[in-house]
């Protein structure tokens, strides 16, 4: 939900978000978390451990141009290593990695960098 303000105090923009989610990926979301319950185990990563592992659905932000819906399964790895970020996975069903979704298209924004005289 996104508000903004005029300087009378009065709602000058509006944007109201939610996506629908369908719902061939909720099912696939509840059958993911059937199979961590039931003894599924993530990918090793070398010099880390597995912190937390969890079935879900990852989207585009609510302000983007493209609304991708995955079913996911979550992996936190925790590092040996004290500094840095952790290691996260996104997995399907089958443990290969889901597409990151979109925010913007950057296919036409690396066509125009290529070839500046195609802008309109």
């Amino acid at each position: 939900m996104l508000f903004g303000f005029t300087k009378e105090k009065q709602i000058g923009l509006m944007q109201v978000h939610w996506p629908e989610i369908p719902k061939h990926v909720v099912e696939e979301a509840k059958r993911l978390n059937f199979k961590i319950r039931n003894g599924w185990s993530p990918p090793k990563l070398e010099k880390a451990t597995v912190e937390s592992v969890e079935a879900g659905i990852i989207h585009s932000p609510a302000i983007s141009f493209f609304m991708d819906i995955y079913p996911t399964i979550r992996v936190i790895y925790r590092p040996e290593a004290e500094v840095g970020r952790k290691p996260v996975l996104y997995l399907n069903r089958h443990g290969k990695n889901v597409p990151i979704p979109r925010q913007i298209d950057l296919k036409s924004q690396i066509a125009q960098k290529r070839n500046p005289s195609s802008q309109s």
